[in-house]
């Protein structure tokens, strides 16, 4: 019987004995990271042992006999290391890393008797060999998941090379781990980061519904889209090698991925074989490069995004995404920015045919321009077909009006349901590079800005862009809140009638203070003498700050004259440039000595604006002594008393 001590000597990472006598360590069968296997002695000096991430006890007892141990006095199950003098080598599947280069090898060997043998070794050297340790593991064809990464275009997690292999003949990027089943870790999942769709293809078994489950909880936060797809009609313990050999094709394939739904995890599952996290060291996250952001719609709608136009109702949502459709498919600016010159797809889910038509008729269409309408209820298998028809038309830009007219839910403010229901088209913008844009509704007596979408955060959270709309008294204005590139501040939009388009004016804030400032010099220009800041306040409706930032405007165009030092005994005070009362003191001001020889007035009419009576200079110096005098009696309040 094998000495416990013996076992454990064996073993990395130890810890232990727990208060019952058991002990954890890395198990030896598979690449561990975090300890996954319980040792404990049991009756008559057995050697009792678990792997938690699912390895077979014989695959534990080979492991251990490869580093000089036989468990409980029985012989290894097979050799350390293959005799090829009595087997021939039948493949070598070599793994590489990220660049190309080799690193280790898996080989297959055959036995006279028919019985298949693998083997491992690293770089290719050094002879026929079990043991891989120090060899950090990689996923199988790793250069070409980093291209498909890149381009975005579907990877395929099989659980073994010859599969992957399977899949490859017919154009289809697919990887595996060695060791088969249970042996995919959470650094194989980190080399698919940024994978817009995986599809995992499990083993018809057990172990490989189990496996399949492993890799699909490891990719989560990895890729965007994972799906499961079970391959109908296979034999037990089948693969996708035994499904193409039964006559399915790569349609086939293609078209059961396609009706598979996104992978959401359960509540409970199996746990991966390696939990940690893929931490990224500073260093190597700083040097990585810019990511480069292409546009639909220069710095508002990016290439591959998803957005949505949200407004409340006759806010004229519709009327600006058929615009857009319209400028994007003659490769003309929209709102002043440069589109992306493409076909597009409008689904018009609500709206009369007969208003679509007229709408781009009035903006000018002659049927030219390739944008293709749908007009009608949206059929059941709607986002299926509408997937054929952007993989066949391949549109710059594909607007679903409005967004729950396609995407059904029960519950709009359920945050599951909703991501579920907006998932597909979440998937559809990144797969194909088409942006696709979605008309939505604000809440009643909600927020104006993004936040008052309408239903759940879910739907804020998953688009890229969101284009508030808002019309009020005084017209439409549009705002956005951005995931990339810089947020557009509330602009005022200018709609023309006739042509049934929009152009931009100026922000709403501006707007606000210029009819601000038209407020205050109608109210100053029937003054008939300097007025206060307070009293403008109060007279003049509207909020404090842009009356203010208006008053410095005016001024600062030379529209007011400015009195006063802005203290408390000698306030700021204003009147329009033009009020009567402040004629003679410009013209004395200007050093004219005779105002009247350069006045038009009446001697007799004492209302004159330009009269300046002695009373009123009597008055001035009056006023101006009382403010020196306070002046003085302040000052001298001031003065220490010693």
């Amino acid at each position: 019987m094998t000495n416990l001590s013996a076992v454990l000597a064996a073993l990395e990472d130890l810890k232990g004995p727990s208060p019952g006598g058991s002990y954890t360590a890395r198990c030896p069968a598979h690449d561990d990271v975090s300890p996954s296997l319980s040792i404990r002695q049991g009756d008559g000096g057995k050697i009792l042992l678990r792997c938690h991430a699912g390895c077979s006890f014989d695959a534990i007892k080979d492991a251990l006999a490869a580093r000089g141990v036989s468990l409980n006095g029985a012989p290894p199950s097979r050799p350390q290391a293959p005799n090829t003098t009595e087997r021939t080598l039948e493949t070598t599947h070599r793994y590489r890393d990220a660049a190309g280069t080799l690193v280790y090898e898996i080989l297959r060997f055959r036995e006279p008797s028919g019985k298949t043998f693998r083997a491992r070794r690293p770089d290719g050297n050094g002879g026929q060999v079990w043991n891989l340790t120090g060899v950090q593991p990689v996923p199988y064809r790793l250069p070409e998941l980093v291209e498909a990464v890149r381009t975005g275009r579907p990877i395929f997690v099989v659980e073994g090379e010859k599969c992957a292999e399977a899949l490859a003949t017919v154009g289809l990027v697919a990887t595996c781990n060695h060791g088969g089943a249970g042996k995919w870790t959470s650094a194989h999942a980190a080399h698919l980061k940024g994978a817009r769709r995986v599809v995992i293809l499990p083993d018809h078994d057990e172990p490989g519904r189990k496996h399949a489950e492993q890799v699909a909880r490891s990719l989560v936060g990895f890729a965007s889209d994972v799906r499961v797809v079970p391959m109908p009609g296979l034999p037990a313990k089948g693969d996708v090698v035994d499904w193409f050999a039964q006559g399915h094709t790569r349609a086939e394939l293609r078209a059961l991925v396609r009706d598979t739904p996104t992978w959401i995890p359960a509540e409970t599952g199996p746990v991966p074989a390696d939990t940690r996290l893929p931490l990224t060291v500073l260093g190597d996250l700083l040097r990585e490069p810019e990511e480069a952001v292409s546009w639909t719609v220069e710095g508002l709608l990016p290439s591959g995004g998803f957005s949505i136009i949200a407004g409340k109702p006759k806010a004229g949502k519709s009327t600006l995404a058929r615009e857009l459709s319209l400028r994007v498919a003659r490769g003309e600016p929209f709102l002043d920015r440069g589109t992306q010159h493409g076909p597009v797809i409008y689904l018009a889910l609500e709206e009369k045919r007969a208003e679509v038509r007229r709408h781009f008729d009035a903006m000018g269409a002659d049927g030219s321009e390739a944008v293709h309408v749908f007009a009608a209820v949206a059929p059941v298998d709607a986002l299926e077909q509408i997937r054929r028809s952007v993989e066949e038309i391949k549109p710059a830009l594909l607007v679903v009006d409005p967004l729950f007219r396609l995407a059904r839910v029960k519950d709009a403010n359920a945050y599951a349901e909703t991501t579920q229901a907006l998932e597909p088209l979440l998937a559809l913008a990144r797969e194909t590079g088409t942006h696709v844009l979605v008309i939505h509704h604000m809440r009643k007596g909600g927020t104006a800005d993004a936040e008052g979408i309408l239903g759940s955060v879910a739907i804020f959270g998953s688009v890229d862009t969101a284009l508030v709309l808002r019309r009020g008294d005084h017209g439409r204005s549009l705002a956005s809140d951005q995931r990339y590139g810089e947020n557009l501040a509330e602009t005022v939009l200018v709609f023309d009638k006739d042509a049934r388009t929009t152009t931009l004016g100026g922000t709403r804030e501006q707007q606000v203070i210029d009819d601000m400032r038209g407020a205050i010099m109608s109210f100053l220009n029937a003054q008939t003498d300097w007025v206060t800041e307070p009293l403008i306040n109060e007279d003049v409706e509207g909020k404090t700050g842009p009356k203010r930032r208006a008053l410095r405007e005016l001024v600062r165009d030379g529209d007011l004259v400015r009195d006063g030092q802005g203290r408390k005994n000698d306030p700021f005070k204003y009147a329009s440039r033009n009020a009567c009362f402040l004629v003679p003191h410009t013209c004395r001001e200007q050093g004219n000595k005779n105002p009247k020889s350069d006045l038009s007035i009446e001697p007799d009419n004492r209302n004159a604006c330009s009269r300046q009576t002695e009373k009123d200079d009597q008055e001035d110096r009056a006023r101006e002594q009382e403010r020196s005098a306070r002046q003085r009696h302040n000052r001298r309040r001031a003065r220490p008393a010693f």
